[in-house]
Formats: structure tokens, sequence, C-alpha cells
């Protein structure tokens, strides 16, 4: 997948087509801010967000994938379920919280608060895989949070909301989801490409939160609607709204590359 060719450089590691009114880019320190034509904060780049803590998540995703990485796929039958698994080298794990807590199964009972019917593959099933992951980039999605806060209030105070509601109910599992976090959600890319999309299941008035770990180079995300591409190295943070941004994710070089996802659903904020 490769991006539109009328791209030209701009402050160093973001490229923008040369005729792109639509948007400003605004520097703040070490991070990058896109803002529309109205002044409204569009997406936040911030290339060093683990600098300090890089080489240690990137060796929690290597061990995490030694153990679980050779789960098999799961068919869901529901788009709100992700897909677990490994296919064509590539590995995708993920869950969200549903109405009884992790749902990633095939089965379309939710008041379940682990997976029914997961395969066992050398004594490992997508239920614990998945409560091993929530549980090892704990520190991380505290991190993840703070940034969300630190972006948008707003949003922060209706996803804690969200989250300690569930939390109230018993529907999700305190040591999961801690209180300093606010995701519900979140998914695990390794090596994966993709395709132009847009997130429709995500919340509407909300963002994703992307981080990009491993050890590959020259790897962009791309937003066509902004005719803007970003250089992703290892690190790297941006905040975006996926339901109504369209993005997608380009080849890399280099040997491994893990992309987190940090996401809620409009479901959660149902009344």
């Amino acid at each position: 997948m490769k991006c539109s060719s009328d791209h030209k450089q701009v402050l160093g590691d973001v490229n923008v087509a040369a005729d792109a009114k639509k948007f400003t880019l605004l520097n703040e320190g070490s991070k990058t801010v896109v803002v529309d034509k109205n002044d409204n904060k569009v997406l936040l780049i911030y290339p060093n967000f683990l600098a300090n803590d890089l080489e240690q998540e990137t060796e929690n995703f290597r061990m995490f994938l030694k153990q679980y990485g050779k789960l098999p796929a799961i068919k869901t039958t529901s788009p709100r379920h992700i897909s677990m698994g490994s296919a064509s080298g590539q590995v995708v794990l993920g869950a969200i919280y549903e109405r009884g807590g992790i749902n990633c199964n095939t089965s379309s009972d939710t008041q379940n608060s682990t997976l029914t019917k997961s395969e066992n593959v050398d004594g490992c099933n997508h239920s614990t895989a998945t409560e091993v992951l929530y549980r090892r980039t704990q520190n991380l999605s505290r991190m993840v949070s703070a940034m969300l806060k630190a972006w948008d209030k707003d949003v922060w105070n209706s996803y804690q909301e969200v989250v300690g509601l569930a939390r109230d109910i018993q529907t999700i599992q305190p040591l999961l989801v801690c209180e300093q976090e606010v995701f519900l959600c979140r998914c695990l890319l390794v090596n994966v490409l993709s395709k132009p999309h847009r997130d429709l299941m995500d919340y509407r008035n909300g963002y994703a939160i992307v981080v990009s770990l491993g050890v590959y180079t020259r790897s962009y995300i791309c937003f066509p609607s902004l005719k803007l591409r970003i250089l992703i190295l290892p690190g790297t943070l941006i905040i975006f709204p996926s339901y109504y941004l369209e993005h997608y994710m380009m080849e890399y070089e280099g040997s491994e590359r893990y992309t987190y996802v940090f996401f809620m659903r409009q479901e959660h904020f149902k009344t």
C-alpha cells in the first residue's frame, strides 16, 4: 500500500500535499498538532512518546508473543468482535469490553466474562492471552490515558465516566482496567498492513490512540482525506478521530512492528 505521490516534505517527518489548505501543522515542543481551518484540533503526532521506555515495552510485547503468538485466528460473528490469532505471518490480538466483560469469542452470549469457545494451544487460550496482554500493558495504558487527558479533557471525562460505571456494576475486572486507565478496548497488530478505512464501530466523538514499537524503519500512517502522510518510527504516538478520519498503515522496513491501538466503541456510550 502506497500513499499518493503528490506529497512535499514538511517539518522533517510529516508529509503533506502541496495544495493542502484544509489544515495547519503546529509545532508544540516535541509534538506536532494538526488543526483544521476553524482551529479545531484534528490529530496529535508525538514521535518521542516512548523515548525512555521503548526498549522495555518492545521486549514486553516480544515476550508476550513468544508465549501466545501461535494462537489460531478466531472467526467472529459480529463486527464488534476483534479477530485474534495469526495468519500469513501477521498477528492480530484484541479485545473489547461488552456487557459481560471481555468478549472475543464466537459465541453470541455476552454474559460470560471469559471466552467459552477459545481453542487451547500448548495450554494457552485467547482468554488468558487477552488478560495477560491487558496486565502487561497497564503502565503503557496509564501513559496513553494521561495523553488523552492532556489532549481533550472533555473526551477523557466521558471515557472515565463509562469506565467507572462499568467498574461499579462489575462488568469489568478492576485489575485489568485500573483507575488511571480510560480505554476499555485495545488491539495489538504485529507486522500488519491495512487498507484505507474508517473505524465505524468506534465512538464517534472520541479518539483512537496508536502507539508504534518494534525494530523497523520508514513506516508511514496515511490520512487520505487530508493528503497527509506521517513517519511513524518506533516510540511514536498518534491521536486521531478514528470514526471520521480515513487512515491506513503502509509497508515498513525491518524485522518487527508492533502497533498497539487504544479505543472505545460507540456501544459503550449507549444509555
